[in-house]
């Protein structure tokens, strides 16, 4: 953690909220992408999701078959891309047995994030999104130049990453063309991502970087600005919730938080 006086280790978050919500001592995969709610973390591991309380209470795993990329949650369900097939499945979030709910997604399935009526999945070409209550699946970005490794979902519209590249499109010009989707309107943020996962709340896309430091930029366009220099190891990942910043370090094992500012 950060001390509340450094005034230079977190810029961009409240050092003096910066806080340990939980521990684990599971190996978690390189990729360790997680998903997060008020209540707990959740991280992909090799072959488990290790599912870490914030309320100080032991760590535990949910069992899986093969090993899992990218997370959502909705109330009941974790949803997982699994690493080797692209199968994406499903396990209840108090433990249980795992179902697939897409058995083919056309390519290497990545990140995840849902909005509670769609799940939308990154794959090596693309986004896709899948209806949950009937699984109806469609493309929505198409037919990119570079693997799509992550995507994050608001009501301004999808972000996602591209190689190098940090990705928008807007929910209206998706589905206000007759032929929608796929969405003709995809423009690029910025071509300095170098990190695996993205997080965003309304004013930034952020990330963490080649150094394991926590980095955003602009949505609106602008200058990558340092948040919180090395303050995490390979495979550390993070996720917004609310005006907090959720960020786990795999080599301390730790699940931290802190209050993001402008």
């Amino acid at each position: 953690g950060s001390d509340c006086d450094d005034d230079d280790a977190l810029v961009g978050l409240d050092a003096c909220t910066d806080e340990l919500l939980g521990t684990f001592t599971d190996d978690v995969s390189a990729a360790g992408r997680i998903a997060s709610d008020v209540d707990a973390t959740y991280i992909a591991g090799a072959g488990v999701i290790v599912v870490v309380p914030h309320d100080g209470t032991a760590s535990t795993t949910i069992d899986v078959i093969g090993d899992p990329i990218g997370l959502a949650l909705d109330d009941v369900y974790v949803y997982f891309s699994e690493a080797a097939s692209g199968v994406i499945s499903r396990v209840p979030r108090d433990g249980g047995a795992a179902e697939s709910v897409l058995g083919d997604t056309k390519g290497v399935a990545g990140g995840l994030t849902t909005d509670g009526a769609q799940l939308w999945i990154a794959v090596d070409s693309g986004v896709l999104g899948m209806a949950l209550d009937d699984g109806h699946t469609y493309a929505v970005v198409a037919a990119e130049a570079a693997p799509v490794g992550d995507v994050a979902v608001d009501a301004a519209g999808w972000t996602f990453t591209a190689g190098t590249e940090v990705r928008t499109m807007p929910f209206e010009a998706c589905f206000d063309v007759e032929d929608a989707p796929p969405c003709p309107t995809v423009s690029t943020l910025t071509t300095g991502f170098d990190g695996t996962g993205i997080a965003i709340d309304d004013a930034s896309v952020y990330w963490f970087d080649a150094t394991q430091s926590i980095v955003r930029y602009p949505r609106g366009g602008g200058t990558l600005e340092p948040v919180a220099a090395t303050v995490g190891s390979v495979g550390s990942d993070l996720t917004v919730v609310g005006d907090w910043l959720v960020y786990t370090d795999p080599a301390a094992g730790e699940v931290r938080r802190a209050v993001i500012t402008p």
